[in-house]
């Protein structure tokens, strides 16, 4: 299950090394607050034009992947691997029931550079 808000920050291992240390000192699982980190040399790849028009389109109406592929015009495998990088990252959760695999987003994603 997605939180309702992710906030992304752009910075180095070290400052999500840091913030996990204060997580766990506060005894608060790694991503209870809600914080991703990608590193400024993935910020092209995980957040390209394709995979932020795959979050838009997944916040206006639920979708399987399929479905997804449909309605963007694109080839179901294309969209399935953007998915899953965004899923890696932190961004996107897939449900998965039998055949079918549902995409959900976060209601707010919030950037800190």
């Amino acid at each position: 299950m997605m939180k309702n808000t992710v906030e992304v920050r752009i910075g180095t291992i070290d400052d999500a090394f840091s913030q996990f240390k204060k997580n766990i000192e506060q005894s608060r699982p790694k991503r209870a607050n809600g914080v991703v980190y990608i590193m400024p040399a993935d910020v092209p790849k995980v957040l390209s034009a394709e995979r932020l028009r795959l979050i838009q389109e997944m916040r206006k109406n639920k979708y399987t992947i399929t479905q997804l592929a449909e309605k963007l015009h694109r080839k179901r495998e294309h969209v399935s691997h953007d998915l899953s990088v965004l899923e890696d990252a932190g961004l996107v959760h897939i449900k998965r029931e039998g055949r079918e695999a549902h995409p959900s987003t976060p209601n707010k994603i919030a950037f800190t550079i």
